[in-house]
């Protein structure tokens, strides 16, 4: 029987996200206190500072504690398939990416030390090593502006290797 839909919800594999958001409360409450304790100048500017460390420190949580995504490969009816991307906040479920595996030209693992910034970054981790995912439609192009657009996204491997087996050429 051949294969209907291929799902993989990989959880956060790394801390980073948890010490990054610690790290950031704590500079905050630092920031705060500390001025009225050493009777500090400028008090405003402390206060100021601190608010963008909890600022900092909600937008993380928001994008990396909070919100999750599942990656699916869904067989078509012309026996294609398609490569979906949802995005799980709490209770709410959105389809952010739906493309045909027709329009994929590479996928490679990030290499430590040589960073890419994406066009969509749909990883799990905050700064952890995923796959780049090149896609581009028939003609070349997705939008006026640019000709390809590059996904980080973190597959297991399992769905890894099935993207690179649909990138081979049919001999």
């Amino acid at each position: 029987m051949p294969m209907r839909e291929y799902t993989c919800a990989p959880p956060p594999r790394s801390r980073r996200a948890y010490l990054s958001v610690l790290g950031c409360v704590l500079f905050a409450v630092a920031l705060w206190t500390v001025p009225g304790l050493f009777s500090l100048s400028h008090r405003p500017l402390w206060l100021c500072a601190s608010l963008f460390a909890l600022t900092a420190a909600l937008l993380i949580t928001t994008r990396y504690l909070v919100r999750r995504y599942v990656y699916r490969l869904i067989a078509r009816e012309d026996g294609g398939f398609d490569f979906v991307v949802l995005e799980i906040s709490g209770k709410r479920t959105v389809c952010v990416c739906r493309v045909s595996t027709d329009s994929f030209r590479t996928i490679t693992r990030e290499e430590k030390g040589k960073r890419v910034r994406p066009t969509y970054d749909w990883s799990t981790d905050l700064g952890a090593r995923g796959y780049l995912l090149t896609l581009t439609d028939g003609e070349g192009r997705f939008f006026e502006e640019c000709e390809e657009i590059t996904v980080r996204f973190s597959p297991d491997r399992e769905m890894a290797a099935m993207i690179e087996y649909s990138l081979r050429p049919m001999i």
